[in-house]
């Protein structure tokens, strides 16, 4: 995922980024049970927020923490601890 990913949802109309950043987050391999947690917990998130720009807010924090650029000790570090 990056920036041009994050540009595409801002983009589209809500159902269709919602669908496109829960396919984004599913490709992601994840091989230990916290990875797949981690995972489920994003795509449940996703599909549960209110509006396209909590879409977008998710996937650019998962943007950002690929990156190594997580706030240490912030909420959403520690609500999707294994990202």
């Amino acid at each position: 995922m990056d920036t041009k990913a994050i540009d595409q949802i801002q983009k589209m109309p809500e159902d269709v980024a919602r669908s496109y950043a829960i396919s984004i987050v599913e490709k992601r391999n994840a091989r230990t049970i916290n990875q797949k947690t981690a995972k489920n917990r994003v795509i449940y998130d996703l599909q549960v927020a209110p509006n396209k720009n909590e879409i977008v807010r998710i996937m650019y924090n998962q943007l950002l923490a690929s990156e190594g650029l997580r706030t240490t000790g912030s909420a959403w570090g520690k609500h999707y601890d294994n990202i």
